[in-house]
């Protein structure tokens, strides 16, 4: 009766083999002399790179400044940071925001 193979053995005399008899990767090597060819550098296009005549200048965007919105939300959240910024704690914080937003 057959004892079975431990699989690391196994693998271990596969790789071994493959190693000895195997020859250098059919992909990697130009016809029988077994020299490994260089990758060519990709050539630019020439339409790749715009010329300089067609460049598009884009417009700078008119910008506008908003006015300064005095809303509810806007005084509460400065007075928060405020207050945060004086170092009180939550229940004082939230007496000053009350006081300084209305």
């Amino acid at each position: 009766m057959l004892t079975p193979i431990p699989m690391p053995r196994l693998l271990f005399a596969g790789m071994t083999i493959s190693a000895l008899l195997g020859g250098p990767a059919i992909a990697q090597t130009s016809s029988s002399t077994g020299v490994v060819q260089p990758i060519p550098l990709p050539q630019p296009s020439p339409l790749s790179q715009p010329s300089p005549q067609t460049q598009i200048v884009s417009p700078t965007p008119n910008v506008v400044a908003q006015p300064n919105l005095d809303s509810f939300s806007e005084r509460t959240i400065q007075c928060l940071n405020q207050g945060s910024a004086m170092a009180l704690d939550p229940n004082s914080l939230s007496s000053y925001t009350r006081g300084c937003a209305n």
